[in-house]
């Protein structure tokens, strides 16, 4: 019995120190795992756009103005308002989040500033997967690490380019059409009325 029970105790230390020697490596953060070759594999995952209280007010009253129920526009993603995004998402075809993710963010043409901000960490999340995968021993696999992080951060600089310069494009656009309706209404209330206490003209001889 003492036998079997010195045998039980040293697969039990065996199996540990089997398990601690082949246990995976940690992956780096900001990225994901892809696949398992004696190793973990990673690529980048996609940096999250953040969003304040003036992007999700400027997001509420570009949906309020195409139709879309969002509640107050208060700055708050209130259920009325994420329920709005998703319906919009599923209108435009993205992916149905609820959130003001970038691609939600672009097609709406605002957060311009907050989708180009978020656009570096995701060269350096492609680095730390590219550096992990060389250290190893994934030499391809770095490669399109690195080219993944260099499409996600180009991808959201348009986006962010695109937002801002059709968003300033419509600011300019209502503003000025906001003074042509004034200089409208003043053209048309000075042919239409006349200045009270305005004298008679002349009698002519």
């Amino acid at each position: 019995m003492n036998r079997a029970i010195l045998t039980a105790a040293l697969l039990l230390c065996f199996g540990a120190a089997y398990a601690q020697d082949n246990s995976a490596p940690q992956k780096p953060t900001g990225t994901k795992v892809v696949g398992h070759d004696r190793d973990v594999i990673v690529a980048p995952k996609k940096n999250t756009v953040k969003v304040n209280s003036g992007t999700i007010r400027a997001a509420q009253e570009e949906l309020a103005r195409r139709g879309y129920e969002v509640g107050q526009t208060d700055g708050i993603a209130g259920p009325q308002t994420k329920a709005a995004i998703t319906k919009f998402q599923a209108d435009e075809q993205l992916a149905q989040t609820g959130r003001l993710d970038a691609d939600t963010l672009s097609h709406l043409n605002v957060g311009g500033f907050q989708t180009v901000k978020a656009a570096p960490a995701d060269l350096g999340r492609g680095g730390k997967a590219a550096a992990h995968n060389i250290k190893e021993g994934h030499p391809i696999d770095a490669g399109k690490a690195a080219a993944q992080g260099s499409e996600n951060f180009g991808k959201k600089v348009g986006k962010g380019a695109k937002s801002l310069a059709v968003g300033t494009a419509e600011k300019v656009g209502h503003g000025i059409s906001a003074i042509g309706d004034k200089v409208s209404e003043k053209t048309t209330g000075t042919d239409d009325t006349k200045p009270e206490n305005t004298p008679p003209n002349p009698p002519q001889r």
